[in-house]
This record gives structure tokens, C-alpha cells and sequence, in this order.
């Protein structure tokens, strides 16, 4: 989402309801389908849905140009079976790539630099957009930018925190937030908490945010109605 409130798009989460209604996010079980091979099924069905997701908010908003974000695990990326089912699920679907973002942890890139960038670049072909999550959480080099086809980056939470303070994180982060803008690379910065970092994140230049003071989890048809209205507010007692 812009900073300046204007809503851009948001960022697809799997949870499921217990008996009782409540919601939980599947983040605790994700090491258990990555294990077992199952985070490939699960990835795949994913993607379908943000897609018939993506065709449904066009249809009743378009003029809305959403983005809908995708995490992709580590078994799921580097499945050989990747793109070619993209291509699928694109063509069956028919969304628009443009509005999908895959995002992929920065620990992921630097497994298998070489490999992780030619399936970015396959990617890349099928005009979708990319993202690296986390940016800066590890010591990856900032040319990581300069080799693969990344079209945004996602700020580690700690940095984001470090928008309020000085010394040596609040310089890393105006050095990525400067980079990426000549770059032509969006920054997005994580785990926005407090009007304080908002006001201090605008001042350093970033643009885009997300946080639980932006928007906590919604449900597609509330995250529409959002949509519908086009812009975010931060509650009173936030």
C-alpha cells in the first residue's frame, strides 16, 4: 500500500478456521509441507486461486489494477515443474500476470545464486513481477539487484523498526530505499506498527507499506470492500 493511503494491492495468506470460527495463518505447518513434498501442492492450488481471485476483483472493480502477492517456498520454486505450470494456470485462468508478485525470501537467493536466477528470468518471461522478501536479513550483497530480474523489494521488519533511529540500520535502509529508486525497484516496507515509523519511513523516501497499522488480515470479500474504496485509514486509537 502507498504511504500516502492509496491502497495498491495485497499479499495472499493460507489460514484455516477451527471448529470454534476462529482464524489461524498455516505458517506454523509449512516446515511439516516442505518436508513431505506437500508445500508443491499446496503452492500450486495457491496460485490458482489468487489467479480466479485476481479475475473476479477485475470483474466487478476494474479500474481497481490490484496487485495480489504470492509466497513461494523454497520446494515449490525450485520444482522443475514451476513455470510450465504458471503458464498453465495463466492461460486457463486468464489473469493478468502483470498483477501477480511472486515474492521469494533473500535467504533463497543466496542457496543457489546461479539456479535461483535462471528460473527469475523464466519467470520473469511469463510477465509476472518479483519481489525478494526480507531484503537485508542476511548478508546478500546489494548487487543481488543488479542480476536478477527483481521488480521490488521487501524491507526486513528490523529495518523498517530502524526508520525512527539512527546509526548503522537506519543507514542500510536509506542506502536500499535510494538504490531502489535508481534502480526502477519498488520498496516495500515491512511490519509498519506505528504512526512513527510511517511519518519517518515518508521522510526517507519509501513509498509503500504494510503493516497491522495499515490493515490487519482480511477475507477476500472484506479485503474488496477495501478495495472498493480505494485507500486506507488508520483507525483513531491506532
Amino acid at each position: 500500500q502507498l504511504l500516502n493511503g492509496k491502497l495498491e494491492g495485497f499479499e495472499s495468506g493460507l489460514c484455516w478456521r477451527r471448529p470454534d470460527g476462529s482464524v489461524d495463518d498455516l505458517g506454523c505447518l509449512l516446515p511439516v509441507a516442505e518436508e513431505t513434498g506437500l508445500s508443491i501442492t499446496m503452492g500450486r492450488e495457491t496460485v490458482e486461486t489468487v489467479c480466479r481471485q485476481l479475475c473476479d476483483w477485475t470483474a466487478h472493480l476494474p479500474l481497481a489494477n490490484l496487485t495480489l502477492t504470492v509466497n513461494l517456498t523454497h520446494r515449490q520454486f525450485y520444482h522443475s515443474d514451476l513455470v510450465a505450470q504458471l503458464k498453465r494456470t495463466l492461460a486457463a485462468t486468464g489473469a493478468k500476470p502483470e498483477q501477480i508478485l511472486f515474492e521469494l525470501p533473500e535467504r533463497m537467493l543466496s542457496d543457489n545464486m546461479d539456479s535461483a536466477a535462471a528460473i527469475l528470468r523464466r519467470m520473469a518471461e511469463c510477465n509476472v513481477r518479483l519481489a525478494v522478501d526480507d531484503f537485508g536479513a542476511s548478508l546478500a550483497p546489494l548487487n543481488t539487484l543488479l542480476r536478477l530480474p527483481i521488480d521490488v523489494v521487501k524491507l526486513d521488519p528490523e529495518l523498517t523498526a530502524a526508520a525512527t533511529s539512527t546509526g548503522r540500520p537506519s543507514a542500510v535502509l536509506d542506502a536500499i530505499i535510494h538504490l531502489g529508486r535508481a534502480l526502477g525497484v519498488q520498496v516495500v516496507a515491512q511490519g509498519v506498527q506505528t504512526r512513527e515509523q510511517l511519518d519517518a519511513l515518508r521522510r526517507r523516501g519509501c513509498e509503500l507499506g504494510q503493516g497491522n497499522l495499515l490493515s490487519p488480515v482480511l477475507e477476500p470479500w472484506r479485503a474488496q470492500e477495501l478495495a472498493r474504496v480505494g485507500h486506507w485509514a488508520i483507525l483513531p486509537d491506532a
